[in-house]
C-alpha cells in the first residue's frame, strides 16, 4: 500500500456515480466533518465514508462547515495522527471504525420483532 495517505476534509456527493467509482480507491482516507454543518449535512458525507473501502469518518460535535477553524486544535491533532501512522495502524483503525459503524447501523435498523411488538392489535 505504501506511505501515501489522502486527506479529504469535507464534501458532498449527491450523484451515485462518483460513489461507485470511489469503491476502487485503495488509499487510506480520513474524512473530517462538523456535525452542525448546514451546507453539507452529515447524512451526505456518510455514504462517501461507506463507499471508500479504506476510509473512516470522524465528526465533530458543536461544529459547523468551518470546523477546521472552530476546532483547529483537534483537527491538527487528527491530521497529524493520521499521516504519521504506519500502514498497519491505519488498517487496524479503519477496520475498527468499519466494525463499529456496521454495528451501529445494524442496531439502528428495525427488526421483524420490532414490527410485531409495535403493531397494534386489530379490532374485532
Amino acid at each position: 500500500m505504501g506511505c501515501l495517505c489522502v486527506l479529504v476534509v469535507s464534501g458532498c456527493v449527491t450523484d451515485p456515480l462518483p460513489l461507485i467509482a470511489m469503491k476502487s480507491i485503495r488509499t487510506p482516507i480520513l474524512l473530517l466533518h462538523g456535525r452542525d454543518d448546514k451546507i453539507c449535512k452529515l447524512e451526505k458525507v456518510e455514504p462517501i465514508a461507506s463507499a471508500l473501502p479504506l476510509a473512516m469518518l470522524e465528526s465533530y460535535a458543536d461544529t459547523a462547515h468551518n470546523f477546521m477553524l472552530e476546532r483547529s486544535d483537534f483537527t491538527s491533532h487528527k491530521v497529524a495522527e493520521f499521516v504519521t501512522a504506519s500502514d498497519e495502524e491505519l488498517i487496524a483503525r479503519i477496520a475498527a471504525y468499519r466494525e463499529n459503524a456496521a454495528a451501529a447501523t445494524a442496531a439502528a435498523k428495525p427488526t421483524a420483532s420490532d414490527a410485531t411488538t409495535n403493531s397494534k392489535p386489530k379490532s374485532a
